[in-house]
């Protein structure tokens, strides 16, 4: 039997690469499509009008005292395009966020597996952030409603980059080596950290879990104290301590009535959640091809080799931080929304590809017949287009003409809006509704906020539906 030429084996690993790669680009083409057919919701004109009144770091700082203590994601919001007008840019963003997720799992897995080629990290990079965004419970709410997600996936993004450089760079252990590129980097890791404490609640503690863990696994390790990561936790804790004694935090948990909860309820609520939200995304099989596509995954990698006392640890840790993490929405607004699980979601999945990575190590579990060939890739990928709930009604409201009709709508109401010379304006009910895209309508809420706000940014001042038989209804 003769031996498989090295370059042969290389050229045919390259072309099982591309051929994923045209996989995935299908796979991603309905989420790309739908974006042009994409129109702000909700807190979209809540967080633009401000911000176009007063300019994005008034508008940061007023939400910062008022209601939403999340300040990175309000700076973003209040940098969004609709500040300029610009529906298109708008709707690339769904493109941005798509694309900066990618970047982080790219910084994450190039740090993990350094060994891997551009290319084969390039794909795999790109099949997690497909495995996540077909996975995840609301995909309107990952992507396209801009106020939802710039709130959670920047975070992810950052968190990813984040644990990537800590991987990568040795920990600076003394005073002396604080100079020059290593001060620079310790300061960008900072940096980062607070961000991410700024976008919402669940990064925050997942953050402070991560620079709190790796203290305490090296204070385990060496018995010593490290100065770096002393200083990364005490940007954990600066950037936590924005949100949580801002006068906005008080306001919030007052107007929801979080301090009429319990601990215990609480705690009990974000057990009982944990549990719930794990069977609904094992039930997901687009989600648990994500997972068995990391666990057959063949290639080394540079976590350390930890004992089995250190691993039990870590995977009781990790039940224990994602409960922590459901414990903000059960004491807020007493429920989980739709942007929360997804980013509760990204969070068991990055907890599970460091416990798998991790434990796997300690094993020397490394399945070569299957990944040597990297076979596993183009079936995944299709297994993700056929078994995702996400990507068949993406390519349904797409191919239907669903999202079409629900894009000509909203552009008809925006020229009937700005075309009439009153400064009441009343339009017909969005007919068209595609389960990808949409998130609510004109007298939609309770309390008519939205309402008011789209009047407003369309130069009216007030908004209101007629209804089926062209009745006018209040």
């Amino acid at each position: 039997m003769t031996e498989q030429n090295p370059l042969q084996e290389t050229k045919s690993s390259n072309q099982i690469l591309w051929i994923t790669i045209g996989l995935s680009i299908i796979l991603a083409l309905p989420f790309l499509v739908l974006a042009f057919y994409n129109h702000p919701s909700a807190d979209d004109f809540l967080v633009t009008v401000p911000a176009i009144d007063w300019g994005p770091i008034t508008s940061t700082l007023g939400w910062y005292k008022s209601w939403s203590a999340r300040f990175s994601a309000s700076f973003v919001l209040a940098n969004n395009p609709l500040v300029f007008h610009s529906l298109l840019g708008y709707q690339l963003m769904a493109w941005a966020l798509l694309a900066f997720l990618c970047l982080g799992f790219w910084k994450f897995l190039g740090s993990v597996f350094p060994g891997f080629s551009p290319l084969k990290r390039f794909t795999l990079a790109l099949l997690s952030t497909l495995g996540y965004a077909t996975a995840t419970h609301s995909p309107v709410e990952t992507l396209y409603y801009f106020a939802g997600a710039a709130c959670y996936q920047p975070a992810h993004a950052l968190f990813l980059i984040l644990a990537g450089l800590l991987i990568d760079q040795p920990p600076i252990r003394k005073p002396a080596d604080l100079k020059g590129k290593n001060l620079f980097s310790l300061g960008l890791k900072c940096a980062i950290i607070v961000l991410i404490a700024g976008f919402n609640e669940v990064a925050m503690a997942y953050q402070l879990a991560l620079v709190g863990g790796i203290i305490l696994f090296y204070f385990l390790e060496t018995g010593k104290v490290n100065l770096e990561f002393s200083i990364l936790f005490f940007a954990a804790l600066f950037g936590a301590a924005l949100v949580i004694f801002s006068p906005a935090t008080f306001y919030r948990m007052e107007a929801s009535q979080s301090f009429h909860r319990g601990l215990g309820e609480v705690i009990q609520l974000s057990i009982l959640g944990f549990f719930q939200h794990l069977f609904i995304w094992l039930k997901v099989a687009s989600f648990v091809l994500l997972i068995a596509f990391w666990i057959l995954n063949e290639e080394e990698n540079v976590m350390p080799k930890l004992k089995f006392t250190h691993l039990i640890l870590l995977s009781v840790f990790s039940v224990l931080l994602m409960i922590v993490c459901f414990m903000p929405s059960f004491m807020g607004e007493g429920m989980v929304q739709g942007r929360t699980s997804n980013s509760l979601q990204f969070l068991f999945l990055f907890l599970l590809l460091l416990n798998v990575f991790l434990w796997k190590k300690a094993f020397g579990f490394s399945p070569k017949p299957i990944g040597k060939q990297l076979v596993y890739l183009p079936i995944f990928i299709a297994g993700l287009a056929i078994f995702s709930p996400n990507s068949l009604q993406a390519w349904n409201d797409w191919l239907t003409g669903e999202a079409k009709a629900y894009h000509l709508e909203k552009m008809e109401r925006i020229r009937m809006t700005e075309a009439s010379i009153s400064d009441s304006v009343w339009v017909k009910p969005i007919v068209h509704q595609p389960k990808t895209i949409f998130f609510g309508d004109i007298g939609g809420y309770p309390q008519p906020w939205y309402d008011n706000f789209y009047a407003i940014y369309h130069g009216k001042k007030f908004i209101h539906l007629v209804d089926s038989t062209g009745q006018k209804r209040f």
